[in-house]
């Protein structure tokens, strides 16, 4: 085994610290770009679950809307209906009424008649 100077320990010291120095800086890196990494899936994460909640109430905005337009199209649709059963009545009692106006002026002259030609 032979003796080593001072400037060749010292050489090898330096070295050992340099190698060191090198993997903490490695370890650092490592450490930062996984970090990086991790922070960049949380914010993927965050914005995916923004736009799944954006387009849920989109969907359930559109499908209230399209139930709304459906119920109101029902309304509207009884509403017509109503009105025209109410128009139709109202049209069968006037022309009843005119019926029964034309017959009661008819029994009316044929009993005038009746009397006339007796006289």
């Amino acid at each position: 085994m032979d003796v080593m100077e001072p400037s060749q320990t010292g050489a090898i010291n330096r070295g050992c610290a340099e190698i060191e120095r090198i993997s903490e800086r490695k370890s650092e890196r490592n450490h930062e770009r996984k970090s990086q990494r991790k922070s960049q899936r949380k914010s993927q994460k965050k914005s995916q679950r923004k736009s799944e909640r954006k387009s849920e109430r989109k969907s359930r905005k559109k499908s209230l809307k399209k139930s709304l337009k459906k119920s109101l199209r029902k309304s509207q649709r009884k509403i017509r209906k109503k009105s025209l059963k109410k128009s139709l009545r109202k049209s069968q009692r006037k022309s009843q009424k005119k019926s029964q106006r034309k017959s009661s002026t008819q029994t009316v002259q044929k009993s005038s008649q009746t009397c006339l030609n007796r006289l």
